[in-house]
């Protein structure tokens, strides 16, 4: 059954032909009369560069996912307003370039600030402990030899403060 239907597709194909490279082509054969439908490309051209911010929003003291976790900014409000993480602390937005100040904030927790730095096509990773005395660890992916350094330090810092 499989290859009578990739038969069957592959006639239809092969009687489309292609007028203009600009314009895809998609034909029908209806009862034999072939039908075609054009759909011209449109190249977008924007000056905005976009990027990501990702990361988990996990408690501090026993880190299990922080689910009712708001992220909110007064650099965006129009944009994206709030941001909450899903249900298992996971949150991930697209943003224009540029510099923004993150709040997090939940419930029966410290709020936490922290300044973010999103350039054209970077994903920047962020993993938060939120609770009484925040800390967190960020990091950006753009460059595998700084997060390498950053893992190492914080691995030292840890050692240091817990022993090891």
């Amino acid at each position: 059954m499989n290859n009578i239907k990739i038969y069957l597709l592959a006639i239809i194909f092969v009687g489309c032909s292609t007028p203009k490279r600009q314009m895809t082509d998609i034909c029908l054969n209806v009862r034999g009369i072939p039908s075609k439908v054009s759909q011209s490309r449109i190249k977008e051209t924007t000056n905005k560069t976009i990027g990501t911010i990702r990361g988990y929003i996990k408690n501090r003291i026993d880190s299990i996912p922080n689910t009712n976790a708001i992220i909110t900014s007064k650099d965006f409000p129009d944009k994206i307003g709030y941001y909450s993480a899903d249900e298992n602390g996971f949150f991930e937005f697209q943003i224009e370039e540029g510099e923004y100040e993150l709040k997090i904030s939940s419930l029966g927790t410290d709020d936490l600030k922290k300044n973010v730095s999103v350039m054209n096509g970077q994903a920047v990773e962020l993993e938060i402990f939120i609770g009484i005395g925040n800390s967190w660890t960020d990091f950006s992916t753009e460059n595998p030899r700084k997060l390498k350094k950053k893992i190492r330090k914080q691995n030292r810092e840890r050692k240091r403060k817990y022993g090891g």
